[in-house]
């Protein structure tokens, strides 16, 4: 099972954990740059929706960590925001679907 989680240290620190379903035990835990608004888990891999943004411009990061130890496979970045948490995979594509506002979804091609 993989989360995302935060805690207050100076500031909010953001993590994707993942657990062993079997004994609840903590497999792997990884310290994400950026605030997380959603993660897919599909095979071997971990992908992480992230969402930040400067003075000027909303960036969006697509991280995909490896399933079984939490290594990061590949970070992509986005000039564009997230129009909602909530995404998922279809034929190699990730659809990011909205809350409102002026877009229904968003989609990135998987590399």
């Amino acid at each position: 099972m993989y989360a995302l989680a935060w805690h207050w240290q100076k500031g909010r620190n953001y993590r994707l954990v993942a657990f062993d379903l079997k004994t609840g035990e903590q497999v792997w835990n990884e310290k994400l740059d950026d605030p997380a608004a959603g993660l897919a888990a599909r095979g071997d891999r971990v992908t992480v929706l992230g969402e930040w943004s400067t003075q000027s411009s909303a960036i969006t990061d697509l991280i995909v960590y490896d399933a079984d130890n939490g290594e990061e496979l590949d970070e992509r970045h986005f000039r564009e925001d997230v129009p909602g948490s909530d995404f998922f995979e279809h034929e190699w594509r990730i659809i990011v679907a909205g809350s409102g506002g002026d877009r229904a979804f968003t989609s990135f091609e998987r590399w």
